[in-house]
């Protein structure tokens, strides 16, 4: 059987399914070849944040990468929510990655992922959404997401370290990132 990406494009999460040509390993729905890593720094991967007691929500949906050094980044940011406290009460953003800096485990620790895109459609005057991306490591059954996002929606550019600051919702999450930092 191929391997297959899964692309989450609503909150009940229907999952369009695109077959892969040899994913990374023990990732099954990588859209990145198992030798990549070895070359190219990536965060993919999607978390929802549910907050039961008033529906709100926050799904933020990634796949980004560059060269090792950060040159050339590219990759897509979605970011869908509902919330009072979030610019306009809720909207779908779909952004282009321009700006990728990782960090390994040990320097900032988990593995960190600080990711700059373009939104396609300005909001209320924003153009940019800044995230910063924790690996903390993979779901189970009593922990479904211990990965951290938080997320930013901005009118400035990106600095020359691509440092990205933010907020979360709080309620229970469920999804997992994971980021590579090539040597």
């Amino acid at each position: 059987m191929g391997k297959f990406i899964a692309v989450f494009v609503a909150i009940a999460c229907p999952i369009v399914v695109v077959p892969v040509a040899g994913a990374t390993p023990g990732l099954p729905w990588s859209p990145f070849p198992a030798s990549y890593g070895q070359t190219h720094d990536y965060v993919i991967g999607s978390q929802l944040v549910t907050d039961p007691a008033t529906n709100n929500f926050q799904l933020v949906s990634i796949a980004a990468t560059s060269d090792a050094n950060g040159a050339n980044p590219r990759g897509l940011v979605q970011a869908t929510y509902r919330s009072p406290s979030l610019p306009g009460g809720s909207a779908s953003l779909l952004a282009d990655v321009v700006c990728i800096n990782m960090f390994p485990p040990g320097y900032l620790i988990p593995p960190t992922a600080f990711v700059w895109a373009v939104l396609r459609s300005p909001i209320l005057g924003y153009t940019n959404l800044q995230l910063q991306i924790n690996d903390l490591g993979t779901p189970t059954r009593s922990v479904p997401s211990p990965d951290t996002t938080q997320w930013l929606l901005s009118s400035t550019a990106p600095g020359a370290d691509c440092g990205a600051w933010g907020t979360s919702m709080n309620g229970g999450a469920r999804g997992d990132y994971v980021i590579n930092n090539a040597p």
